[in-house]
């Protein structure tokens, strides 16, 4: 058997990065609150990744929005472990007025390498070595101004390291106000691969299971809106 040992995360100060947008063209289930959409799900196995950072397609005057560098902790069901309106890197209007769109809400989720030890995006500890996952499966929701319960979540499958997902594309209500991506129920591969090698089969959740909770995770969050280029897909 594996014995998991969950430790607290202290807090610590960090400088956060005034730069909190990054621009591609510039660097190149469980309980919910609503219907989780699954459809356009895929496996991204391709060795070119060039597409994960490829410029966008269409006329605007500024390409796709890149949240880089996300760092969170694992988490169970219905806990949110990571949300554009807390973030602390986009706490001014300015910021906030990238997830402001009339009608093209597209998402596409990076996977990255597990971080190991040092600070997550709230400066909270990530006290283990890193875990060596291979692939990710990112539940996101949407919500507006204000809202207690999301008006659409996704499940992105299926995300290998240093790969992309798909792009889904959201049906967003008419607001002014910024829409909320909240990032949560995020699954790893690795519990199941360290089941699998000590010889432990019929896990019920496997082949996926939660980000254990002291370890952290690490993902970038590509955004296009009316007011920018579309991600390529």
């Amino acid at each position: 058997m594996i014995l998991c040992l969950f430790l607290s995360c202290e807090k610590k100060v960090n400088k956060i990065n005034s730069s909190n947008v990054d621009s591609a063209s510039q660097g190149t289930q469980n309980t919910d609150t609503s219907n989780t959409d699954t459809s356009n799900t895929q496996e991204n196995n391709n060795t070119d990744t060039s597409h994960c950072t490829a410029n966008g397609t269409g006329s605007e005057g500024s390409n796709y929005f890149t949240i880089s560098d996300i760092v969170a902790h694992g988490a169970v069901a219905g806990e949110v472990q990571w949300s554009s309106l807390t973030d602390p890197r986009y706490q001014s209007p300015n910021d906030q007025n990238i997830f402001i769109s009339d009608s093209r809400f597209n998402i596409r989720i990076l996977a990255h390498p597990s971080p190991g030890q040092g600070l997550d995006t709230y400066n909270n500890s990530c006290d283990f070595m890193a875990q060596n996952y291979q692939k990710l499966q990112v539940k996101v929701g949407l919500k507006t101004y204000g809202a207690f319960t999301y008006f659409a979540t996704h499940l992105f499958d299926n995300i290998s390291v240093n790969n992309c997902s798909e792009v889904k594309e959201f049906n967003i209500p008419q607001s002014s106000n910024p829409i909320t991506i909240d990032v949560l129920e995020v699954k790893w591969d690795h519990s199941c691969t360290l089941y699998q090698q000590q010889g432990i089969s019929d896990v019920p959740q496997c082949p996926w299971d939660y980000v254990w909770k002291p370890d952290c995770f690490k993902i970038s969050v590509q955004l296009s809106t009316d007011y920018s280029r579309d991600i390529p897909h």
